[in-house]
């Protein structure tokens, strides 16, 4: 079980919003799914709550596991499966999205340099290949956000949102997390900026395909009017 330091912030979520997550949360197959395989609920878990009856019952059953046996680091992959599965709970999403555009942003941004280090994460959308070795010359990963609405200007240090590690460009169209490395046009990201919406986005294949800037170990990448993707939301 999870110690109350560590809990804290999810426990307050889940218990400040107990009765609306309760009536809004669809426990789908395809959240627990999801939740098992980033190992947020165990297998039995999950069997337990298929088994559940009545969509309540399930809702009540999930958030009393969630609030009493994860922790703070967790919330990034709840969020994660949220917004994967939006069109049942996009309500659910709003909750965890107030708190983080609210609490997050506004305690960990600083105007001097218009950046923001607090779990801005990605994920990369196909298979990561195994790393046998690193490029010599590597660097962490500083760009904004390729949401529409985001603040252009805003550079994130980047975090794979599975292994937690951040994430690292090699100057060989690849970046490198311990998931291993994944071609840098298949990466998409979520910053906790209060107006990036539901969901991952992604840079446009030839926005990714300028050359990049290089500043003492980080690499950056301007961002550009049409470097975005179509977003869906």
């Amino acid at each position: 079980m999870a110690s109350p330091k560590s809990n804290q912030i999810l426990e307050t979520i889940i218990n400040e919003n107990y009765e609306a997550l309760r009536n809004a949360l669809d426990v789908s197959e395809s959240l627990l799914n999801h939740l098992e395989v980033n190992k947020i609920i165990t297998e039995e878990a999950m069997d337990s709550l298929v088994k559940t009856y009545g969509g309540k019952n399930k809702a009540d059953r999930l958030l009393r596991i969630l609030r009493d046996l994860r922790t703070d680091d967790d919330i990034p992959v709840i969020m994660d499966a949220l917004g994967d599965d939006v069109s049942r709970n996009k309500k659910a999403y709003q909750i965890f999205e107030g708190w983080g555009s609210n609490k997050r942003c506004e305690t960990n941004h600083d105007p001097g340099t218009e950046t923001i280090n607090l779990i801005p994460v990605a994920k990369c959308t196909s298979d990561m290949k195994q790393i046998i070795q690193k490029p010599r010359k590597i660097a962490n990963l500083v760009i904004p956000c390729p949401g529409r609405t985001c603040h252009p200007t805003i550079e994130y240090e980047w975090e794979c949102w599975k292994c937690k590690q951040g994430i690292e460009y090699g100057y060989d169209n690849f970046f490198y997390c311990r998931c291993g490395k994944g071609y840098i046009n298949m990466f998409e990201f979520k910053c906790p900026h209060p107006n990036h919406g539901v969901g991952f986005k992604g840079y446009d294949v030839k926005c990714m395909a300028q050359p990049p800037t290089f500043q003492g170990d980080e690499y950056s990448h301007p961002r550009r009017d049409w470097c975005w993707k179509v977003d869906l939301d």
